[in-house]
């Protein structure tokens, strides 16, 4: 039985239909949002000053914090250093949905840059235990926070988001630059968690154990107090490795 004249134009328009082989963008560059007014009143709270947990605090989303006048002068710093060390050109520029990570990456002030704003670069969500003191969190969640002690990377905050999720989207967006940014470097303006789960995203070391962020960025994931950080990961062997941080 001849083919359909139709089904075999189709077939040629098409082409030989061999899936397109993805190859990771070259160089990806980590760049944590400055200091905002959330991280300012969590951290002063850490330290016993509970003042900025105010109801003007508790009812503004997390996700419209400010940067601080402290964090927009990092952000310019930290824009000068990359400029300074040959850094200041992409392939593509991705930004964070929420504020701090936008005010951030204006402020960089980078040659030419056209930002694309992507919610999956969005900080790891807190659920009920976003914007409050620690004191608070450990009298109302007690078992959620004996779980993130004991498993900072799979344990779930009530209503909210574990690491290991915060992974899975960020595997979506790895498949994104893929498709658009193939053999570019590309910089990301994003937060400290997304950061530390970047390097989960990949194989991770041997026996499958997760890698402990604080080997890489120290107590910035756990306790932020808004000193922007700029990660360079590299692809060798597999998965993303951090070949430079300041």
């Amino acid at each position: 039985m001849r083919k359909p004249r139709w089904l075999t134009a189709l077939r040629h328009l098409l082409g030989p239909g061999k899936p397109k082989r993805r190859t990771k963008p070259k160089r990806l560059l980590l760049v944590r949002h400055g200091q905002s007014e959330g991280n300012e009143v969590h951290h002063r709270g850490a330290n016993g000053d509970l003042r900025g947990y105010t109801e003007e605090f508790e009812q503004m989303l997390s996700s419209h914090y400010r940067l601080t006048a402290s964090g927009r002068d990092q952000a310019v710093k930290a824009g000068e250093w990359l400029k300074d060390h040959g850094l200041g050109t992409f392939g593509r520029y991705y930004v964070s949905s929420y504020v701090r990570a936008a005010e951030t990456a204006g402020l960089l002030d980078l040659d030419d840059a056209q930002w694309f704003e992507d919610h999956r670069l969005r900080e790891v969500e807190h659920g009920e235990m976003d914007k409050l003191p620690r004191a608070v969190q450990q009298a109302r969640f007690p078992k959620a926070m004996q779980h993130l002690k004991e498993d900072a990377f799979h344990a779930i905050p009530p209503n909210g988001e574990s690491i290991a999720q915060l992974t899975d989207r960020l595997r979506s967006l790895i498949t994104t630059l893929e498709d658009e940014c193939s053999g570019d470097d590309v910089v990301l303006v994003c937060h400290s968690e997304v950061m530390w789960a970047f390097v989960q995203v990949e194989p991770q070391r041997s026996g499958g154990k997760p890698i402990d962020g604080r080997l890489y960025f120290g107590s910035s994931w756990e306790n932020m107090d808004g000193l922007t950080t700029t990660a360079i990961l590299r692809r060798s062997g597999g998965r993303w490795n951090i070949v430079d941080m300041r």
